[in-house]
């Protein structure tokens, strides 16, 4: 029996098809997948774009959320391209290609559209993370022997983890307030 589906999963599964529309991917014979790089690094037929969610952080705005309020997180995506020697052109320059294809995407819609998680529409931005060599490198160092291919870090933010029982707001009970309006007759009238 498979496991539910949770918010996180919807979400990286709606990235996932957002790139794969993006670069075209069934007329490019490209393959969009998301999983750790040396799990994808084997397969050598075919172009391949790969979505490795490895980091995950709460939003710094809520500092005390209630288990019954949605938590926000921010994801980061290390996206890295496999390409083939095809017609002549290197696999280094096909990593480029699908590359910049990627950034090109997420550069003209940097605010993803909506994803419905149940009643809940989600909207994520997209934000380029450059990062040090020092810093690819801790992540690739965690892929075993899988050689280094080209790669760019987003930040993908706000992504809510939404509880099974939303907190059910109070009915308001009273309210004050102050209401000021013109005599509209008087609009013309001299100032004294």
């Amino acid at each position: 029996m498979p496991l539910p589906e949770s918010s996180l999963s919807i979400i990286c599964a709606a990235i996932g098809d957002f790139v794969r529309n993006g670069v075209n991917a069934a007329t490019n014979n490209i393959t969009v997948s998301i999983a750790a790089p040396a799990e994808v690094a084997e397969d050598d037929d075919q172009h391949r774009i790969n979505l490795f969610f490895y980091r995950f952080e709460p939003a710094g705005i809520q500092s005390a959320v209630r288990p019954d309020e949605f938590w926000r997180m921010r994801m980061f995506c290390l996206i890295t391209s496999f390409g083939i020697d095809e017609d002549d052109i290197p696999a280094g320059e096909n990593d480029l290609r699908m590359l910049g294809e990627v950034m090109r995407i997420f550069h003209q819609q940097p605010v993803l559209s909506a994803v419905n998680i149940g009643s809940v529409s989600v909207r994520l931005q997209v934000v380029f993370t450059p990062v040090t060599d020092e810093q690819i490198n801790q992540i690739w160092s965690t892929q075993s022997d899988t050689v280094y291919r080209p790669s760019v870090i987003y930040e993908l933010a706000l992504m809510p983890v939404i509880p099974s029982q939303l907190r059910i707001e109070p009915p308001l009970v009273g309210s004050l307030g102050h209401q000021v309006f013109g005599d509209p007759a008087q609009r013309y009238a001299g100032f004294s």
